[in-house]
């Protein structure tokens, strides 16, 4: 059997690459949305993921947002933020990367989130397009 040897750096790109989700997150950092809350931030990249919901079992999908003001940091966007990435993909056809290219090439659209509740109760981050 031929020894195939690889580096210790390899493995550990090999082992980012297998638990990143997305590519817009490769590289970057995590930043809670509460970090980003009442702050004016311009959306320039977006993407979407689709995760189990650990109550439900069911696959949940939403956005991964990257910004002009952190080019190293992404965010998970809420129910909201994913109902306007929806949106800017339908209008390519469902493809969200050629939307977010032309985002960027537009400058990204600045937003500002805030805490706010449903008329249930529940939590949500209203987005204000700004």
């Amino acid at each position: 059997m031929a020894k195939n040897v690889k580096s210790s750096a390899c493995f550990a790109a090999m082992a980012k690459e297998a638990t990143t989700l997305c590519e817009l997150m490769q590289g970057k950092t995590k930043v809670d949305t509460e970090e980003l809350l009442d702050k004016e931030i311009t959306i320039t990249g977006f993407d979407f993921i689709e995760l189990k919901d650990g109550k439900t079992d069911e696959l949940k999908r939403f956005a991964v947002c990257t910004f002009a003001e952190d080019e190293g940091a992404f965010f998970f966007g809420g129910t909201v933020l994913t109902k306007i990435c929806d949106r800017w993909a339908k209008d390519f056809d469902g493809d969200a990367e050629a939307a977010s290219a032309a985002l960027a090439e537009e400058g990204g659209c600045v937003i500002k989130m805030t805490e706010g509740k449903t008329k249930n109760g529940r939590h949500i981050t209203n987005v204000d397009i700004i």
